[in-house]
Parts: C-alpha cells; sequence; structure tokens
C-alpha cells in the first residue's frame, strides 16, 4: 500500500526530514568533541545557517493555504418557485422559497 502526498504536504515531509538531520548533525558536532561545546566553528557556522534556512522555508510551507481544504461559506439565499396567479388588476407574481415548504 504507497501513500500519495499532496504536493505541499510531501514538501513539509521533505523539509522536516531535512531540518531533523540538520539538529542531529549540529547535536553530533557538539557530543564528539572533547569539551562538548567546541565543535569545529566552520562546520558549525554551516550546520546552523542551513539549519535557518530551512526552518524559515518549512515556516513558509506551513503557512501557506492548502489547496484542498475545507472552508465554509455564508449559507446561499435558498432557491424557490415562482408562481403566477391571477389577479382582478392583472397577474400576481409570488415567490416562495422551497425551505418553507
Amino acid at each position: 500500500m504507497s501513500v500519495t502526498l499532496r504536493p505541499d504536504a510531501a514538501r513539509q515531509a521533505a523539509l522536516q526530514t531535512q531540518k531533523l538531520m540538520l539538529e542531529n548533525q549540529a547535536l553530533l558536532l557538539k557530543a564528539t568533541t572533547p569539551d562538548g561545546a567546541a565543535a569545529p566553528t566552520q562546520l558549525q557556522a554551516v550546520v546552523d545557517e542551513a539549519l535557518e534556512e530551512v526552518s524559515t522555508q518549512l515556516q513558509k510551507a506551513k503557512a501557506a493555504p492548502r489547496l484542498d481544504s475545507y472552508q465554509e461559506t455564508p449559507p446561499a439565499p435558498a432557491p424557490g418557485a415562482y408562481t403566477v396567479e391571477p389577479d382582478p388588476a392583472g397577474y400576481r407574481i409570488s415567490f416562495q422559497p422551497y425551505s418553507e415548504g
């Protein structure tokens, strides 16, 4: 069984995965140094910059409106029936909405 994601959902999932990989890489850099705080500065800066960029893209992707989402619309006037009735002055046209039965 395969699941097909919408393009925006697939993009969000890919960005989320990339963000988690960068966070893990940053943690590994800190964990593999002897004192735990002095990670190689250039590599750490590259990882932090990439993480910030991916986080920004992920926030934008989450903020974008979903095209398949349900948006409630205000109720439209109920359709009805027009009737033409004879009147002493000619004809009278009346409208009766279906909702009034």
